[in-house]
């Protein structure tokens, strides 16, 4: 990792998962009577700080023999983006992070632009997986059975679950 704190969120995810960092060998050991991890499970157990962490320019091609993984890991990770720029799905990815933050810390959602936002989730799930971003989009809010003071909230809370 080029940022100390994509590795520590790498540590802790290891760690929920019932490993520990052997100092002497660097390597992650499994610690007795835990299940061994599968790579979904390493993948769901890390925060999504760390995903839009990894979509930015510190992790992209800066010269010969340094690991990279922007613009060759764009095609894998987003199939369907279609571009070889980064710095679009880092903006997307850091948007869709401050709505999260703010709904899982009960923070006003007042000022926060939802239905752009909703567009910028359905975009990221489209670049990864078009059929799901156009099942989601058929969802008609307005369907939902929500007073007007709470639809917001409720709205940025289906959505970003929709996105994890």
């Amino acid at each position: 990792f080029r940022r100390s704190h994509d590795w520590e969120h790498v540590t802790t995810a290891m760690q929920k998962l019932g490993y520990s960092l052997n100092p002497a060998t660097n390597i992650w050991q499994l610690k007795a009577n835990t299940r061994s991890a599968s790579h979904d499970d390493l993948v769901a157990a890390t925060s999504f700080g760390l995903w839009s962490g990894l979509a930015t320019h510190a992790y992209a091609y800066d010269k010969p023999g340094v690991p990279f993984l922007w613009p060759g890991g764009l095609s894998q990770a987003f199939p369907f983006y279609g571009q070889r720029r980064i710095e679009p799905v880092a903006s997307a990815l850091n948007d869709i992070r401050r709505l999260r933050n703010r709904v899982f810390h009960f923070e006003s959602l007042r000022r926060a632009k939802v239905a752009s936002l909703r567009q910028t989730m359905l975009d990221v799930i489209g670049w990864i997986a078009p059929a799901i971003a156009a099942s989601l989009e058929r969802i008609e809010l307005s369907d939902l059975a929500l007073s007007a003071s709470g639809a917001r909230d409720a709205e940025a809370t289906m959505l970003i679950s929709c996105a994890e």
